[in-house]
């Protein structure tokens, strides 16, 4: 493989990852508390496995959050997985500046590594795999929860795009949110089978919505969140179990737990 100034191939975005999380000695379980990510999509992310992720602007959500948990750049990260799985492959590469940001344990501030244009006929982008070593002690706490608010807002944008309808029902509508009374796996999924939350754990005390549809199906493990409907508290029991339902403007009601709603 070329360093300095040749053509090289492309990097695999999972591999990256994975390295540099065993490289620090950090387990799934940690990143999956830390991201929010179920532990099966991060594995999938790792194998690039990319047909087993809700769809591609997930898929670009998932690596953001690992990436600045990691304290890669996650927007080369990105970048490449767009550029290899979004669009056509270019028939070269260039190398661009290090993956690594160095914000973990370093206060000095680093440019953000960039993509080189080309040309008009040739789309440029990709990535040299330049592992540089890191140290602990990052800062990540408040990163990863602005990341997660902004997934979180992304995905309720989706939801009311286009519905023109205020909470309350209005217009055939109907307004959903989640509050999580335990920690608990939820997936949420409107009547045009966008997936809004993709089983998804929330922590205890954790929100999640309001979205807008005029169906939802929606599945919990266990059946501890409080589901509050059109800005009222749904009279949804408990349960240590599994529980799903379906929502409209009519009401909420039980139905059959399938465990995979969302994929």
């Amino acid at each position: 493989m070329a360093t300095d100034g040749g053509d090289t191939g492309p990097i695999a975005v999972g591999s990256v990852l994975k390295q540099t999380r065993e490289r620090r000695g950090i387990d799934l379980d940690t990143v999956e508390r830390e991201t929010k990510i179920r532990s099966k999509y991060l594995r999938a992310i790792e194998d690039e496995d990319w047909d087993a992720l809700p769809g591609p602007a997930y898929a670009r959500g998932f690596i953001r959050a690992y990436a600045e948990l990691l304290g890669l750049d996650s927007e080369v990260l990105v970048d490449e997985y767009r550029h290899r799985h979004e669009q056509p492959p270019t028939e070269s590469y260039e190398l661009p500046e290090p993956v690594l940001r160095g914000r973990i344990g370093d206060d000095r501030p680093t440019p953000r590594a960039r993509y080189a244009v080309i040309g008009a006929l040739v789309a440029a982008a990709a990535v040299v795999l330049l592992v540089l070593g890191v140290t602990a002690g990052s800062d990540n706490g408040d990163g990863d929860g602005r990341e997660a608010r902004e997934r979180k807002g992304d995905r309720r944008a989706d939801a009311k795009r286009g519905s023109g309808s205020k909470p309350g029902g209005a217009g055939g509508d109907v307004t959903v949110k989640l509050v999580a009374r335990s920690d608990v796996q939820a997936c949420l999924i409107d009547n045009r089978d966008r997936v809004l939350i993709p089983d998804q754990v929330l922590s205890t005390g954790e929100d999640d919505g309001p979205y807008v549809a005029k169906r939802f199906r929606l599945e919990l493990d266990p059946g501890d969140a409080r589901v509050v409907v059109d800005g009222e508290p749904a009279a949804v029991p408990r349960s240590s179990e599994p529980t799903a339902y379906r929502l409209s403007p009519g009401g909420i009601r039980a139905t059959e737990f399938t465990g995979g709603l969302c994929e």
